[in-house]
């Protein structure tokens, strides 16, 4: 049995080495490259990041984090109570951000919240 090819690289590279390998090396490869995509996927996706120590997320991570719904989010963005930086149509908030809100918000205040601009806005619930 002569010696087949296993690289992907190699594979990579030159394609026509493909028609030269054995139905069980192509299967050992096919089986590899899944194993691989597989891991790709289960692991987790690794946080936007500026400047490395500050971490940026979507609405949608953030939403998560806090247990809030997304809209609760756009709104306190929308009142200037949670900055935020616009990318394209959307929206990244630094962590940092989520957690000065968090310690400055007022939340004795019964149905509203007040923040550092004084601006008010409705009393946030987390989802359960």
């Amino acid at each position: 049995m002569a010696h087949e090819p296993h690289s992907l690289d190699a594979l990579t590279a030159d394609p026509s080495l493909v028609g030269k390998l054995s139905a069980e090396a192509r299967a050992q490869i096919v089986a590899r490259c899944a194993a691989l995509v597989l891991s790709i996927l289960a692991a987790p996706i690794p946080e936007h990041h500026v400047n490395g120590d500050d971490p940026i997320l979507t609405v949608a991570e953030a939403a998560a984090r806090l247990k809030y719904a997304r809209g609760h989010l756009y709104e306190l963005i929308k009142n200037k109570a949670l900055a935020a930086v616009r990318h394209g149509r959307s929206f990244r908030i630094r962590t940092s951000e989520i957690e000065r809100f968090l310690n400055e918000s007022d939340t004795r205040r019964g149905d509203e919240i007040r923040v550092r601009n004084g601006a008010r806005v409705k009393r946030l619930v987390p989802l359960r």
